[in-house]
């Protein structure tokens, strides 16, 4: 019984304790980085109070017009920008926002004349104290713009470390999927079937109108997945070249033996280009590759590695 519960408890505990280290650690994060986003809008802020409240220590309603002169240059520019974009719309769109814009732009107006008339001061000390008011705000802006900037980092920052932090996860896993994989080798051939159907439709793999018309697999994943060859066949056309496959054929061998890994196939596996009009001649897939594929080399081998520059899509190479 004692024994029993022991073995029973244990992996219990190590997952408690893990469970409980990783959500000690992402709350930690989360603290950090929330400090970090009070204390730049703190700094911000308090770097703003100074200007402004010098400013109305010398001339309070300056602040005010100050404001409203930058406000309405911001209204003017948002509404150009905006109409502009309204344009290619109905013109209900544009009306309406037109509309609004002159509404807007007629109120800031107003409240700055009443401000203005409002100072004390002869006119061009009102003016004077007016662009005092324009520079401060101005500052004002560039000191909020600057902490919105390192609020950009602070979220590019945190969105490369989750990147990393997946990268890292995922790979950990690997050793425990392949051992999965080893114990059923059977089902090798559906994970390679289902990679080769996710890499053919990628953006970023092959580009719009690069897509492999079909793979021809050579090969027994579940006995000798280190001698399995897949050939992309594909059709070249006048605005779809041969060599324009060059690229992409790099990086679709690259990504196809990423994947694999990933879910436990144990090596990497070769790759090669063939065009289907080359096959046809030949007279179907046998004829062109043999019965187990051993007539013509891949392009790309196992242990390619992708050079600074993408390497020339020769033809494939025959046998003998």
């Amino acid at each position: 019984m004692g024994l029993c519960g022991g073995v029973s408890r244990l992996p219990t505990t190590v997952i408690g304790e893990k469970f409980g280290t990783t959500v000690g650690t992402i709350i930690s994060k989360a603290q950090h980085d929330l400090m970090k986003v009070v204390w730049i809008w703190v700094t911000a802020l308090a770097l703003s109070a100074v200007p402004v409240g010098l400013l109305a220590r010398r001339n309070r309603p300056s602040v005010l017009t100050g404001a409203l002169v930058v406000a309405l240059f911001v209204v003017f520019a948002l509404g150009g920008f905006g109409l502009g974009g309204a344009g290619a719309g109905p013109t209900s769109d544009l009306a309406g926002l037109l509309i609004l814009w002159i509404v807007v732009m007629a109120v800031l107006a107003w409240l700055l004349l009443i401000t203005f008339a409002r100072m004390n001061g002869s006119f061009v000390e009102r003016i004077k104290s007016t662009a005092v008011g324009v520079g401060v705000w101005i500052l004002v802006g560039m000191i909020v713009s600057r902490a919105s900037g390192e609020m950009q980092d602070l979220q590019i920052e945190a969105s490369a470390q989750e990147s990393v932090e997946q990268a890292a996860r995922a790979e950990a896993e690997i050793p425990r999927t392949r051992a999965k994989l080893d114990r059923t080798p059977e089902r090798r051939r559906a994970v390679l079937d289902s990679t080769l159907a996710q890499v053919n439709g990628e953006v970023g793999v092959l580009s719009y109108r690069r897509e492999v018309d079909r793979f021809v697999v050579f090969g027994d994943p579940a006995t000798e997945p280190n001698r399995v060859v897949v050939w992309a066949v594909v059709t070249p056309t006048v605005h779809v070249t041969w060599l324009s496959y060059s690229f992409y054929g790099e990086r679709l061998h690259q990504r196809v033996n990423t994947l694999l890994r990933e879910r436990g196939y144990p090596v990497r596996i070769a790759l090669g280009f063939a065009p289907s009009t080359a096959i046809d001649s030949a007279g179907g897939d046998e004829a062109y590759f043999g019965r187990d594929g051993s007539k013509v080399i891949p392009q790309y081998l196992p242990d390619n590695v992708i050079g600074s520059h993408p390497r020339r899509l020769e033809a494939p190479r025959r046998k003998g």
